[in-house]
């Protein structure tokens, strides 16, 4: 399992990060973000139970955070496919120029 910071700070708001996370109401979700208690939930499990591959995950984390960004600015300028699509380009500019560890792209949720 990879290791992901315990908190993060956007435009002075402190934002903890819960990982894992266990959605008790479905697993269906990945990632959330509650503007209202600060805090990002990412979990490590997919769909069927089984571990998520670290793409997957940091790829949800940016995806979040991008939804924090967009809540605080409270602009709310992000609908969803564009942050779908920014989560993914933004991993894929951090992972290709070495600024995460090494993942496993075939392994890509």
């Amino acid at each position: 399992m990879i290791s992901l910071p315990q908190s993060v700070k956007i435009a002075g708001h402190t934002f903890s990060i819960r990982y894992p996370y266990i959605f008790r109401e479905t697993s269906e979700i990945w990632g959330q973000c509650d503007h209202g208690t600060k805090e990002i939930r990412i979990s490590n499990l997919d769909c069927g139970g089984q571990q998520r591959p670290a793409s997957g995950i940091y790829v949800t984390l940016i995806h979040e955070l991008l939804h924090a960004i967009d809540g605080v600015s409270g602009q709310n300028v992000f609908d969803e496919p564009k942050i779908v699509a920014l989560s993914e380009l933004i991993y894929q500019v951090l992972s290709d120029n070495g600024w995460l560890p090494k993942v496993d792209h075939a392994k890509m949720a």
